[in-house]
C-alpha cells in the first residue's frame, strides 16, 4: 500500500474516532472510583465489599491515602499522620492476588493506623520526638503482629504528643518537636496571631495523647486507629474528635514493644467510629504474651470475640451509676448533653442512680510519684531493647540529645523527664510504693469498687473523658461514645467505667446507647469533613495514555489527579459550533499559564485535558483548576517537546494495548493477532507541535479533518527491535490530542508476541505488546 492513499483508507472515520475519545476520556483507573464508598463505613461493611468485589485492596487503601492527601496534608492539613508505609500499596497488590480461601483473618485488607510509639518494623518509632527520629525497632510489637496476622494494613503511624505527654508541663496536646501540631477536624483553625498561645496550636484541642489516631478515626484518614493510655490518653482524644474509643484493662493487651510512661498504668486501645469496630478490635488484640507478664492475669478473662456482646438491649435492665462529684462541675451545655444521655438509659430500661465516689476529694489532693518514678524505669528498659546500634539507649540520652538540639527539641521544655532522671530508683523506691499502694487504695477500693459494690451497679457512667484518672490508677476500662456537640463546634461523649475484665459489659451498654442515640457526625457532616478546596496533587499531571508522570509536552492528553476538581459524576467533553472540544466542562476549567486548556471530561478526582500547544518553548507551566469559582493553587509542570504514550483498551496505561488488525478493524490479541504483510494501527497522545496545509499555528482542540496535521517531529516505531514501516502517523479524523499510527508489517514477520514502542522526535514510548501470526 502506497503512502499517498494510507491515510484515506485506513485511519477510522470522524465518527467513530468521536466515540474513542469520549471512551479515552472515561475516568482513569488511577483514580477509578469504586463502586463502595468507604466513607464512614464499618469494618464488616468494608470486608462484605472486599467479599463482594465491589473494591479491591488497592482501590481500599488508595482511597485512604487520597483522604490523606486531601485533609492531612492539603485542606485543612489536619497532621495526623506522622509518616505513611511505603509499602502499604505493594502489600495491597499482593492481597489483592490472594485467592478468597488464602486471606488472613477477620480483618482482611482493613487500613489502620497506629500512634507513634507502638513498635512497626516496616516505620521509625519516634513518640514525636526528634531524638528518635531515626530509630527503627527490630521487629513489630505484640498488637502489631497481632492485626497484621487478622489481615490489617498498617497505612501510617499517627502524631501524638510527644512522649504521651510526659515530657514537660504546658505542651499543648498534639505537639510533638519531629511531628508539630495536630488540628482537630471540627474546627481546626489555629489561635489567630497575635492572641496568647498563638503558637500554631488551634483553639479547638484535639486533646492526646494519641491525638493523631483520634483525628485519623474521626475524619475517615483510615478505617481505624490504634491508640495508647497512660491516663487519659485514649479517652481524652475519642471524645475530642467524636470517637469511640477503648481503654482496657491494663494486661488485656500487651504492653511489649510500646514506648513507656509507666507499666502500671500503660495500655493501648482501639480508637474507631462506632462501638461495633472497637468490639471487632479488642478481640484480635487480646492475648498472652510471654514479654508482658501483665497479661498473664487475662486468662480466663480475656475474649478473642466481644462481638456477641454487641446488644442493642444491652442497657435494658442494667444499674448505672452517676458519680456525682464528677457531674457536678459541668458547664450548662456539657450537663444537658448528660442529663440527655441519662434519659436515653432510663428510656431503654437502664435504673439511674447517683452515687458517690467517697475518696474523690483525697484522690484529687495526692501527689503520687508513680510516674515520675516509673518513666525512667520503663523507658530506659523499652530503649534498650533497640539494640546495640541504636544512638538512644536511655532516658538520659534523650535528655542530652534535646539540650544540645534545644531550638527543635525543647519549644517547651522537658521538666517532666529531668525530674523523672533525677529519680534515684533505688532510694525512691519505698516511698513509690507506697505511692502506688494509695493510688489502687483511693481509685480502686475506696473508688470505682466501692461505688459499683455497693450500690450493685452494672457499671459507672461519666461525663465527657472524665474517668480517664481513677480508672487509669485502678487499670480498668472505660468505653467512651459520643454523646453530643456544644457550641463550640467540640464534640463531647459519655464514658461507661467497670470493674477489671468488665469489658464484655461495658461494650454491650454503649453499643446499646449509641444505637439508641446515633449521635456521631463526622467532622463537617454536610461537606464531608471540610469544604473540598479545589487543588491538584503534586506529580499526577500524567500522561493520558500511558500514566507516564514527569514532562508534558503541547497537544498532549492528560489525567490532572486532585481533589475537588469536578462534579461526583464526570461531566462529559462538548463539542463548540465551529468543532473545537470546549475549555469547560460543566463549571470546571484548566489553565496552563493563564491559557484554558481543552477539557475531555471533569470530575472531582480528575480532569482529563489536552495541554494548550501555547506551551512550546517553554520549560514549565502553572497549572491550575476552576471549579465552582474555587481555584487550585498553581502546580508547576515541567514542559518537554514531545512525550509519547501509548493508548491502551483502559485509560493509563491499563488492560490491553489498543492496536486495530487492518482490514477487519478488530482488536489485536494473542486470540486475534494480525496476519504477516497486513496492516495494524494504534493511537499516541503526546507527539508535540504539529502542522497541517495551510496553517503555520495549530488550533487547540479543533477536530482533526482534512488536511491532517502530522507531528513536526519525526515518528518511528520499533517492532521486535526492529525498524518498522511506518505507512501513516498524524491525526485521528473527528479526534483532538490523539495521533493515529499505520505499521505494514513485513511478510515474513516473526510469529508470536513482539514489543512495540514508539519514537516521536527523541522520546520513546512504554513498550506494549502486538501480536502476529
Amino acid at each position: 500500500m502506497n503512502k499517498h492513499h494510507s491515510w484515506t483508507s485506513m485511519c477510522i472515520d470522524s465518527a467513530i474516532s468521536l466515540a474513542v475519545v469520549v471512551m479515552f476520556a472515561a475516568p482513569g483507573n488511577a483514580q477509578q472510583t469504586p463502586a463502595f464508598d468507604p466513607f464512614e463505613t464499618t469494618i464488616p461493611q468494608i470486608e462484605a465489599a472486599l467479599t463482594a468485589g465491589t473494591i479491591t485492596c488497592t482501590q481500599l487503601v488508595q482511597w485512604y491515602l487520597n483522604r490523606m492527601d486531601a485533609f492531612d496534608i492539603a485542606g485543612p492539613t489536619l497532621n495526623a499522620v506522622r509518616v505513611r508505609n511505603s509499602k502499604a500499596l505493594q502489600t495491597a497488590a499482593s492481597y489483592d492476588q490472594m485467592p478468597k480461601s488464602q486471606r488472613p483473618g477477620p480483618l482482611f485488607c482493613v487500613p489502620m493506623v497506629v500512634k507513634d510509639n507502638i513498635d512497626t518494623v516496616d516505620m521509625p518509632t519516634t513518640a514525636g520526638s526528634v531524638a528518635l527520629q531515626n530509630t527503627f525497632p527490630l521487629d513489630d510489637n505484640f498488637l502489631v503482629k497481632r492485626l497484621k496476622a487478622a489481615g490489617v494494613i498498617v497505612i501510617a503511624k499517627g502524631n501524638l504528643t510527644e512522649f504521651a505527654n510526659y515530657l514537660t508541663n504546658g505542651m499543648p496536646a498534639g505537639y510533638s518537636s519531629l511531628g508539630g501540631y495536630v488540628l482537630n477536624p471540627y474546627d481546626p483553625r489555629p489561635i489567630p496571631v497575635p492572641l496568647p498561645n498563638s503558637d500554631g496550636r488551634q483553639a479547638l484541642t484535639p486533646s492526646g495523647s494519641s491525638s493523631g489516631p483520634a483525628v485519623v478515626s474521626s475524619s475517615n484518614l483510615a478505617a481505624a486507629a490504634i491508640g495508647t493510655e497512660t491516663s487519659g490518653s485514649i479517652l481524652s482524644p475519642s471524645n475530642a474528635n467524636s470517637d469511640v474509643g477503648i481503654k482496657p484493662t491494663v494486661g488485656l493487651i500487651s504492653r511489649q514493644g510500646v514506648v513507656p510512661i509507666a507499666a502500671s498504668q500503660d495500655t493501648a486501645g482501639p480508637i474507631t467510629r462506632t462501638v461495633t469496630d472497637a468490639a471487632i478490635l479488642l478481640g484480635v488484640l487480646t492475648g498472652v504474651d510471654s514479654r508482658d507478664p501483665a497479661t498473664i492475669s487475662s486468662i480466663g478473662n480475656a475474649l478473642s470475640d466481644y462481638t456477641p456482646y454487641l446488644r442493642a438491649d444491652g442497657l435494658n435492665g442494667a444499674r448505672i451509676g452517676v458519680p456525682q462529684e464528677y457531674w457536678a462541675t459541668l458547664s450548662a451545655e456539657q450537663n444537658a448533653i448528660g442529663q440527655a444521655a441519662l434519659q436515653v438509659m432510663r428510656n431503654m430500661g437502664a435504673t439511674v442512680v447517683n452515687v458517690s465516689i467517697a475518696s474523690f476529694a483525697q484522690l484529687n489532693a495526692f501527689s503520687s510519684s508513680v510516674l515520675q518514678y516509673e518513666f525512667k524505669r520503663d523507658l530506659d528498659t523499652y530503649l534498650a531493647s533497640r539494640g546495640p546500634t541504636s544512638p538512644i539507649k536511655t532516658l538520659a540520652d534523650v535528655i542530652a540529645y534535646n539540650s544540645a538540639h534545644a531550638a527543635v527539641a525543647l519549644k517547651y521544655g522537658q521538666v517532666l523527664a529531668l525530674a523523672s532522671q533525677a529519680t534515684d530508683l533505688y532510694a525512691a523506691e519505698p516511698q513509690y510504693i507506697s505511692d502506688r499502694a494509695m493510688d489502687l487504695q483511693l481509685a480502686k477500693v475506696q473508688g470505682i469498687d466501692a461505688a459499683i459494690d455497693g450500690n450493685n451497679l452494672t457499671a459507672l457512667v461519666f461525663p465527657g473523658s472524665s474517668s480517664a484518672g481513677i480508672a487509669a490508677k485502678a487499670g480498668y476500662p472505660t468505653v467512651i461514645v459520643p454523646a453530643g456537640y456544644l457550641s463550640t463546634s467540640s464534640p463531647y461523649g459519655i464514658g461507661f467505667t467497670g470493674k477489671a475484665y468488665t469489658e464484655a459489659t461495658l461494650i454491650s451498654l454503649a453499643y446499646s446507647y449509641e444505637q439508641a442515640t446515633k449521635l456521631r457526625q463526622p467532622p463537617g457532616s454536610a461537606l464531608r469533613l471540610l469544604p473540598v478546596s479545589t487543588q491538584i496533587l503534586p506529580a499526577q499531571v500524567v500522561n493520558y495514555a500511558s500514566a507516564a508522570a514527569g514532562s508534558v509536552a503541547p497537544g498532549e492528553m492528560v489525567a490532572i489527579n486532585g481533589f475537588g476538581m469536578g462534579p461526583a459524576q464526570a461531566a462529559s467533553l462538548k463539542i463548540t459550533a465551529n468543532n473545537h472540544i470546549d475549555t469547560s466542562a460543566g463549571t470546571t476549567r484548566v489553565l496552563f499559564d493563564g491559557v484554558p486548556a481543552p477539557i475531555v471530561s471533569a470530575q472531582a478526582a480528575q480532569v482529563v485535558a489536552i495541554v494548550p500547544y501555547g506551551v512550546s518553548g517553554k520549560t514549565s507551566s502553572k497549572v491550575t483548576v476552576e471549579y465552582n469559582g474555587q481555584v487550585s493553587a498553581p502546580l508547576t509542570v515541567q514542559v518537554t517537546d514531545v512525550a509519547p504514550g501509548i493508548f491502551t483498551n483502559q485509560p493509563l496505561g491499563k488492560g490491553s494495548p489498543l492496536v486495530v488488525n487492518i482490514p477487519g478493524g478488530t482488536q489485536n490479541s494473542p486470540a486475534n493477532p494480525a496476519p504477516k504483510g497486513s496492516v495494524i494501527t494504534f493511537f499516541v497522545t503526546g507527539e508535540g507541535l504539529v502542522t497541517a496545509s495551510g496553517s503555520t499555528l495549530p488550533i487547540d482542540g479543533r477536530l482533526a479533518a482534512a488536511p491532517l496535521q502530522t507531528p513536526v517531529a519525526t515518528v518511528a516505531v520499533s517492532l521486535n527491535s526492529q525498524s518498522a514501516n511506518v505507512i501513516y502517523a498524524g491525526a485521528l479524523p473527528g479526534s483532538a490530542g490523539i495521533m493515529q499510527v499505520n505499521v505494514q508489517l513485513d511478510a515474513n514477520e516473526p510469529s508470536g508476541t513482539l514489543p512495540l514502542v514508539v519514537q516521536v522526535g527523541s522520546k520513546s514510548s512504554q513498550t506494549l505488546n502486538v501480536s502476529v501470526q
